[in-house]
C-alpha cells in the first residue's frame, strides 16, 4: 500500500505529532517548571527528558499496537477511534484561548526544580498523542509506512529538543506567533478528524454515501 492509499499523508502525519506531541504545548510549562535552572541545568534536563520520551514513545507504541492485534479490533474501528482522538485534542487546543492563565508562582517564593519523569511526561508525552501514535501503527500496513511514522516522531522529537533549549528567547521573541500557530494548526486538525470520523462511520456501514 503507497503513502498515498492512507488517510494521514506525511504533511497530516507532521501536522498531528506537532501539535499532540511538539513544541506549542509544552513550552510554556516548561518554561515555568525550569525558571529556577541554570541554562547548563535547562539543557541538560531538556536532552535526557527528550532522549527518554523518544525511547518509552517508541517502546509503547509498538507494545500498544501488539496488544490492539491480539485483540483482532476492525481497521475501521481503529480509524474512527484515530478520527475521536483527534478531534478530542484539537477541540482541547482551540478552545485554550478561552481558559484562564496559568496562575504564576508568588514572587519570592522559591521555585521546586522539576524531577526528570514529570518532564518527560505529561510535558513531552501526552497521553492522546500516545494514542494517536499506537493507532497510526496499528493502522500501518508495511514496513515503509512504519519507518515513516517513526521518522516523523523522531523529527517532532528533535523539534522538542531545540524548542526546550532555547525555550527562554523563543518565549520572549515568539510566544504569541507560536500560541496563533497552534490555535491555527488545532482548527486544521479539527477538520481532519471530522473526515476521519465520517470514512470509519461509512466503512463501518452507519453511514451511506460516498466518502
Amino acid at each position: 500500500m503507497s503513502e498515498a492509499n492512507y488517510a494521514l499523508g506525511l504533511p497530516k502525519l507532521f501536522t498531528l505529532f506537532f501539535v499532540t506531541l511538539g513544541p506549542i504545548k509544552l513550552l510554556g510549562p516548561f518554561a515555568r517548571a525550569t525558571a529556577g535552572l541554570t541554562a547548563a541545568e535547562l539543557h541538560a534536563m531538556a536532552v535526557r527528558a527528550v532522549g527518554l520520551a523518544t525511547l518509552i514513545a517508541i517502546g509503547g507504541a509498538f507494545l500498544g499496537r501488539a496488544l490492539l492485534e491480539s485483540w483482532q479490533i476492525p481497521v475501521f474501528a481503529l480509524r474512527l477511534t484515530a478520527g475521536l482522538i483527534l478531534f478530542v485534542v484539537a477541540f482541547r487546543i482551540v478552545m485554550q484561548v478561552y481558559e484562564p492563565p496559568a496562575p504564576h508562582p508568588t514572587p519570592g517564593t522559591p521555585v521546586e526544580p522539576p524531577n526528570l519523569m514529570q518532564v518527560v511526561s505529561p510535558m513531552v508525552l501526552t497521553p492522546y498523542g500516545i494514542a494517536a501514535l499506537i493507532v497510526l501503527l496499528v493502522l500501518s500496513q508495511e514496513v515503509g509506512r512504519t519507518g515513516v511514522i517513526i521518522g516523523t516522531l523522531v523529527v517532532v522529537m528533535l523539534l522538542n529538543l531545540l524548542s526546550m533549549v532555547y525555550v527562554r528567547p523563543l518565549l520572549r521573541t515568539l510566544g504569541p506567533v507560536l500560541l496563533a500557530i497552534g490555535t491555527v494548526l488545532g482548527l486544521l486538525q479539527l477538520a481532519l478528524s471530522v473526515q476521519i470520523i465520517l470514512t470509519a462511520l461509512r466503512g463501518l456501514g452507519v453511514l451511506s454515501g460516498a466518502a
